[in-house]
Order: C-alpha cells, then structure tokens, then sequence
C-alpha cells in the first residue's frame, strides 16, 4: 500500500503536467477534445468507406470479367481452301493464327494490298444469350496482332510510339472492323508481310466461328499517297492560306469549349451525388473502376443506351418546363448552339491575324533572275508562326508518303521522286533546249511576221510616235530652247506642221562635164 501511495502522486503530476502544457499551443488547438475526437473519427470512418468502397469495386470488376469470361470463350473454325481445321479458345490458351506465304499477296501487289482476317460470327437469331444479362448482346471479340518483320522507318526511333508502335516483340490490341452491310462479319487487318492474330475472347453467347486468310486491296493507300504528296508540295501556299488558318482556330476553340462542358459536368457531379445520392461516393467509385478496368462492364453500359441516337437527341429536344410549359431543350440548344458558334468564329478570326502574311513592299523591290528565267522578287521571310505551320504540314506530308504502301522501298521511292520532282524537271528542260541551240531556226522560238507586214507596223508606229512628239511642243514650247540653235528652227517648223526630216539636195551628176565650173 506505501509502495502504490508513493506512485499515485506521481501519475497525478503526469497528468497535471500535460494539462498545464495545453494553454501553451496555438489558436486553431483551443478547441474542445470531443469535437476533435469527432473529426478524428470522421476521418477514419470516411477512411473506411473508402477502403470497402474500393474492395467492394474491384470484386464487381472481377465478378463481371468472370461472367463475360464464361460466355467468350469456343473454338475457331479455320478456312484453307477445301481444308478446315479446328482451333480450341481457351481462358489459358488463347487461339493464335498465323499467315502462310500463300497468303500472302504476289510480289506486285504487295505496295497496294494487305492480309485481313475475316471473321463470320453466327446469325442473331443462333445466338445464345448470356445467362447473367440474358437482354443485352455484348460484343466482346478481343483481338491482338503481332507482325513478321517491323517497318524500316520504325527501327530509326524517330516517331513516338503512338504513330509506331512496336508490334513485333510483343502483340498489340486491335479492334475488328463491321464491313459496311454485314453486321455478322467482322475484319482484323495486317500489312502484306503477314503477321499472327491473336483471339482472346469470342463475343457473348458465342462459341464457334469461322475464319479465313483473305488479300484485298487497301484503299488507304492512294489516299495516303495523294494527301501527302499535296502536303509536300502546296506546303507554302497551305501556310498562307486563310481558310485553313480559320479551320486551325474554330476547332481550337470548339475543342476549348468541349473541355469547358466535360469540367463543368464533372464538378457538378462530384459535388451533387454525394450529398442528394446515398452511398455518393461509393457509387463513383464503382462506376469509375468498373469502367475502366472491365469491358463487360462498358459493353453494359452500351447496351443500355438508346440504340436509335437520332430519336435520344429529338427526345431531349422537347423537353419542357412542367411549370411554365417552356421548351427547355430548344431554349438551351439554341443558346449552346449560339454559344458554339460565336466562341469558333472569335477562334477563327483570332487565328487569322495570328498567321497573317505581312503586309507588301511599297516602291521598288529588288529582285533577280532566277535559273529558269523567272523574276524572283526579295520580299521579307514569313512570320514564324507561318513558319512553324509549314514545317507541320511539310513533316506530315513526308509521314504520310513514307507510310502510305505497304513495302518500305516503294514509299523511299516515292518520297524521293516528290522531294527532287523539280529538280528533275529543271534539268530536263535544260538538256531539251541544249539539244535544240545547235540549229535553232528563225522561227524555233516565236512566229515570223512578213516583211510588208513588218514594214507597216514601223510607218505606222513611226507616225505615231511624230505626232506624239508633235504635241510635246506644242504643249511645252521651252522644251524647243534646250537644244542647239541649228536644231531650234527645225524643231518650230516641225511643231508648226513642218517635215521632220528632209533629205540633202543631190546635184545630178553629167559624164560630159569636164571641167569645175558652175553657172549661177
């Protein structure tokens, strides 16, 4: 007992010492302990919700992958010819196909065509719905390609990985194609060195496909090819050009306007649902991870939407107050609509200044001859906005054209024949018109005129021109006084209606005469 009197001063002391430091902190720590000890219970518990929140997602996620894992997964048929064979789909072993060299295009056609995987999915009407979502058809076909050989270009590392992505080391996600009218075909596409497609997974409620290697010709080509040979040859006549300066400025800012739209409804959402919806948080947790890492789920959320988009919008259109009765959807439609298009056109003309040439030289401008005769004026460089904006367009022109075919030497060729066309071109005038200076004839350069014909022009030009002259003095008669005296009487007789020029008399010449006398 004196052992436990002697200690119980000092857990006393203990605790009056830490009361007695309490007074000592700031302000903002002079607040009662319960109302700190609720903030610090509020902040575990939402620590808490939070955790399960997280757990709670992420076995939807696992729960809905595992669902749509059941129902995506067969066999492929596999179509050579009269031949066929069966490939097994499988969750741990996932169907690869792999070209032949008799899939592949001949040697021609190899620059214009490319190998497409075509995939014919069954009937609708064949189709097993799920038996978790036994309303929604869900699209599921996951496909990866990898390809034989990679392009030339991508082995320079000069492009990032979005526009070369390496797909030879490793399989890369591609989506199938729906041919225009065939809803139950689809296409998976690889350049004409051939490559392997992979299938993760088949659609929902499927569990047998068939398939063939096909050639066909890409229609991408030509269109890559003479988009950018324009671009690498209108480059400096593009950088000038207004309407594209004012197309740069609309979509910038109907692209600003967009974000402003995105941010404004992700504000109100994340502050609205939480207060007005039970379990806020919880329920964007959910949806945001759902979204993200599971494809069944967003093959969900599709399903669910209004198949028929035109009916959705004439819907929202005809909303309308239920107090007053006024069209809401008009009234803000128009008001965005008219929103849209005053932002895009102050877009517009803000871009049109910014890439405006200079204004032209007055006066003289000096200027020289270049080699193929032409007058090539000094005139100042363009502004380094414009500048900048060609070498964008002159860069995409020369991407475009490098990947336009399908073989690299074929897209160098091209490149090549674009970039010294005019240098060719030079020099092939040049030696056309060295072949012909040797015996170039009176009228190898300009058509002749006859001689009557040339003989008449000049009396009549040289009539002119007297007359012309004639007037000069009689309009200024001072001019007369600026030339010798002998010349100044010829010149009045001339303005007055004399002859301009009158040749010497000529003494007639008699073979009889023999001696120098003159009768005056």
């Amino acid at each position: 007992q004196g052992a436990s009197l002697k200690q119980r001063p000092r857990s006393v002391n203990k605790h009056r010492s830490a009361r007695a430091v309490v007074p000592h902190l700031p302000s903002h720590h002079n607040e009662p302990t319960s109302r700190v000890g609720a903030r610090v219970r509020g902040a575990s518990r939402r620590e808490t919700m939070l955790q399960r929140a997280r757990s709670l997602a992420l076995f939807i996620v696992f729960f809905l992958d595992q669902c749509s894992a059941q129902q995506g997964y067969g066999e492929i048929e596999i179509f050579d010819g009269l031949e066929h064979h069966l490939v097994p789909l499988t969750p741990s072993t996932p169907a690869r196909l792999c070209t032949r060299p008799q899939d592949q295009p001949p040697w021609w056609a190899r620059p214009f065509q490319h190998v497409r995987l075509r995939i014919a999915l069954p009937p609708k009407g064949q189709v097993k719905p799920s038996s978790w979502f036994p309303s929604r058809q869900v699209a599921n076909l996951q496909l990866e390609r990898q390809l034989h050989e990679p392009r030339g270009f991508c082995q320079l590392h000069l492009l990032p990985e979005v526009l070369c992505p390496d797909c030879t080391s490793r399989t890369c996600r591609v989506e199938p194609v729906e041919p225009w009218g065939r809803p139950s075909v689809r296409d998976a596409y690889l350049s004409s060195v051939g490559g392997c497609i992979t299938v993760r997974s088949l659609p929902d409620g499927v569990s047998k496909v068939k398939a063939a290697w096909e050639t066909t010709w890409d229609p991408s080509v030509p269109v890559y090819a003479i988009v950018g040979l324009v671009f690498l040859w209108g480059y400096k006549f593009l950088r000038e050009n207004s309407t594209l300066h004012a197309l740069i400025g609309g979509s910038l800012s109907f692209g600003a306007i967009m974000l402003m739209v995105i941010y404004w409804v992700n504000q109100q959402v994340r502050r609205n649902v939480p207060g007005f919806v039970p379990f806020g948080h919880l329920f964007t947790s959910v949806a945001t991870l759902a979204l993200a890492f599971s494809a069944a789920a967003r093959q969900i959320i599709k399903s669910w939407l209004p198949s028929d988009v035109s009916a959705l919008i004439w819907r929202m259109l005809e909303l309308r107050d239920p107090i007053w009765n006024l069209p809401i959807g008009w009234i803000l439609s128009i008001g965005w609509l008219a929103v849209t298009v005053g932002a895009v056109s102050m877009g517009a003309n803000a871009s049109v200044r910014y890439f405006a040439s200079p204004a032209d030289p007055e006066g003289d401008v000096p200027f020289e001859i270049g080699p193929d005769g032409r007058r090539i004026d000094a005139l100042p460089p363009p502004p380094w906005p414009q500048f900048f904006l060609g070498n964008v367009i002159w860069m995409s022109g020369v991407y475009l054209v490098v990947t336009s075919t399908h073989v690299d030497w074929v897209s160098a060729l091209l490149l090549l024949v674009a970039l010294t066309l005019d240098s060719v071109v030079h020099i092939a005038r040049q030696l056309y018109q060295r072949a012909w200076e040797d015996h170039p004839g009176p009228g190898a350069f300009t058509p002749l005129v006859s001689l009557e014909t040339y003989q008449e022009q000049g009396r009549v030009y040289t009539q002119m021109a007297m007359e012309a002259l004639k007037r000069h003095l009689q309009q200024t008669p001072d001019a007369m006084l600026k030339v010798r005296d002998d010349s100044e009487l010829r010149l009045r007789r001339f303005s007055t209606g004399g002859t301009h020029f009158q040749a010497p008399l000529k003494m007639e010449e008699e073979s009889t005469w023999t001696g120098r006398c003159a009768l005056l």
